[in-house]
């Protein structure tokens, strides 16, 4: 398969670019979109369906639904409406042959939408129980045949939603033992928040009665989700929100917050008792705050806090044991930072898996923000040449990283391939009518909200 790493990156205009880099021993450089007019405009959520990638292209205030054709890098604009001005297209996902995502509609309300890839073919979803500013769906992954997010309802509740894909077939998935009442730091409800699917079952952040971030797991039925009582958490609650969750030798890794606050690295099996962190040497004070999880050639990586307080590349075989940092060259003064930007943002993938190496954003012994790839070794992680990179002191800025074919298709995992999901009947959801729907395989990956998709990211169910 002829792959392609696309990202983002500042160029030598300071303006944002679309950059590709095709092999190991070339250079990335600066991707011209054919029939895109927009220099330094946003390119934002690429996403293969139908055989083109199809993304959120613009400037502020002014984006719409744009489709690149791969290999000819031709671009053409998918929506254009008048009343319509900035549909802001979020949280792209290919499912049952269309294309789901959170745009803005006329009104200025944010709602589900759907499109075949055409103009005319791409609409709202008038779900009935949504919020009357808009459903506001976000984290929106494919899990057992439905489409699975976070929504608000007509109270402005934050719950949890699923979908067949029509408006009729979309309404809440009652979650047991939440009060519509309970308030969290961003909003009433559930506030689902990380949604991931892994090990064949529905992870995410959600907040219970009591007012904690606990970590939540589902079998995609009311009857079926339910918080993990899980011991030696924070009294705020385990917190899995500080980076994404990722599936590793039959257990999920992630972030959470331990007794004494401090966040650490830790797994689970799906239940509480399996649900355990993992006590790393030369974590920082305050944990090794592990972010990117990503899994490559048979190990997990992350950026992680070393006991200097300095954020390195780090390696682990899914034990404490088999933890440890990287020592690497050329790296910045408070470390090689191998984390996005904004490191709440778990939609900007800043480290994925490309043709036997490791990529993602690091900073250099300069301070500036390059491309880096790595075999997995400290004296093979080196930076990536990147001619038309910007001379300014944040230098190139690398993010949203993506792995494509050259045919506008999703790259396969780095790690065994799709999980299975099972096929979830429709009675035992409690509000979604009697149907019968068929199983799909999960197609794409990703990370959620902005980022560019990819299957190379050992998160494969998670869409953006």
């Amino acid at each position: 398969m002829d792959q392609s790493l696309l990202f983002l990156g500042t160029s030598p205009t300071d303006d944002n670019q679309l950059f590709e880099t095709t092999s190991l021993i070339g250079s990335a450089t600066e991707l011209s979109l054919t029939g895109y007019p927009l220099d330094g405009a946003a390119v934002t959520g690429l996403t293969a369906f139908n055989g083109k990638l199809y993304f959120n292209g613009g400037t502020q205030g002014s984006t719409q639904l744009w489709a690149l054709a791969k290999p000819s890098g031709t671009a053409s604009q998918v929506t254009a409406s008048a009343s319509v001005p900035d549909l802001e297209a979020r949280n792209l996902i290919a499912f049952d042959g269309k294309l789901y995502f959170s745009g803005q509609d006329a009104s200025g309300n944010v709602d589900l939408h759907v499109s075949d890839g055409t103009a005319a073919g791409t609409n709202p979803l008038a779900v009935a129980g949504a919020n009357s500013s808009g459903l506001t769906p976000d984290d929106i992954v494919s899990y057992g045949g439905r489409l699975y997010f976070s929504g608000l309802d007509a109270t402005g509740v934050s719950r949890l939603w699923v979908s067949d894909g029509t408006a009729i077939g979309t309404s809440v998935l009652p979650v047991f033992g939440i009060d519509s009442t309970n308030l969290s730091l961003d909003g009433p409800g559930l506030n689902p928040m990380n949604i991931t699917v892994a090990n064949g079952k529905l992870l995410f952040a959600g907040t219970d009665i009591t007012g904690r971030t606990g970590l939540w797991v589902s079998d995609g039925t009311s009857g079926g989700t339910s918080e993990l009582a899980v011991t030696g958490t924070a009294a705020t609650g385990i917190n899995p929100t500080t980076s994404n969750l990722v599936a590793f030798k039959g257990l999920t890794y992630f972030a959470g917050a331990d007794a004494s606050g401090s966040v650490g690295l830790w797994s689970t099996d799906g239940t509480a008792q399996g649900t355990t962190e993992l006590a790393i040497a030369n974590s920082g004070p305050n944990g090794v705050a592990p972010v990117s999880l990503t899994v490559f050639d048979g190990s997990l990586y992350f950026g992680g806090i070393d006991s200097d307080g300095q954020t390195g590349l780090w390696k682990s075989d899914g034990t404490a044991g088999g933890t440890s940092e990287l020592s690497v060259a050329g790296a910045g003064p408070g470390g090689l930072s191998p984390i996005a930007l904004d490191a709440s943002d778990h939609s900007n993938v800043s480290m994925t898996v490309f043709d036997g190496s490791l990529y993602f954003s690091g900073v250099n012994a300069a301070g500036a923000y390059s491309l880096w790839r790595s075999d997995g070794t400290a004296s093979g992680t080196v930076q990536v040449s990147v001619p038309d990179s910007s001379t300014g002191t944040l230098g190139l800025l690398p993010s949203d990283l993506a792995v494509v074919d050259l045919t506008g298709t999703v790259a396969t995992s780095s790690e065994g391939g799709v999980p299975a999901t099972p096929t979830i009947a429709a009675s035992s959801l409690g509000t979604v009518a009697a149907a019968t729907f068929a199983p799909v395989t999960l197609g794409v990956a990703a990370r959620h909200h902005r980022r560019l998709c990819s299957l190379s990211s050992p998160d494969p169910a998670r869409i953006c």
